[in-house]
């Protein structure tokens, strides 16, 4: 009897260490692979809700200077016929963003990038490029002419411009000392009928 109490009190011992085992160590990992699909959704969550922002600046509009670039990056991938379109489109842009008060000159400078890509003959490129240049000539904003006041301070200036040149010339000895004379001189009456000593136009 004692032989059998004593194998059933070790076969409960053993019983109860099993059981300790499982709770303690089983369970953790189960719930650990009961999380795992859970933890590992969240990623592909977190990678899918950050989708829309890449998305937004892919579908953000490049500025034409940046069309043009990447045009004429890619430019030898496309068919001659895609290559012609695509600079016509970005020229007649370029056209309207004069219209619009974009500097000729600069317009200008991108047309030339593009028209060799609608005539690849020199001369008829040459005429094409005349041809949009006048186009955007006619189309360009011209400056605003000055007002009355603006006028008034340009005719002061160039009048005192002018005498102070003279005496200058008939006072000073040695072109350096004259030209170092005359741009002190006009410096200061810059600054006295406009309030700045930087160079004015005097073209209107």
């Amino acid at each position: 009897m004692k032989g059998t109490f004593k194998m059933k009190a070790i076969l409960l011992a053993v019983c109860a260490a099993l059981i300790a085992y499982l709770v303690l160590f089983r369970q953790p990992v189960d719930s650990v692979v009961e999380q795992g699909p859970g933890v590992a959704s969240r990623p592909v969550s977190d990678a899918t809700s950050a989708v829309p922002a890449p998305a937004a600046d892919s579908q953000a509009p490049a500025s034409l200077e940046q069309q043009i670039t990447a045009f004429s990056q890619t430019a030898n991938t496309l068919s001659a016929t895609e290559r012609r379109q695509t600079a016509e489109r970005l020229i007649n842009e370029l056209k309207t963003s004069v219209s619009n008060g974009e500097e000729l000159k600069t317009a200008y400078a991108q047309v030339e990038r593009l028209t060799p890509n609608i005539e690849s003959d020199p001369k008829s490129q040459e005429r094409l490029n005349y041809s949009i240049w006048m186009d955007m000539k006619d189309r360009s904003t011209p400056p605003a002419l000055p007002s009355p006041a603006q006028r008034q301070q340009l005719e002061t200036y160039q009048q005192a411009a002018n005498q102070a040149i003279d005496e200058v010339l008939k006072t000073v000895d040695g072109d350096e000392a004259r030209r170092a004379a005359i741009e002190e001189k006009l410096k200061a009456l810059r600054l006295e009928i406009f309030g700045s000593s930087a160079p004015q136009p005097l073209s209107h």
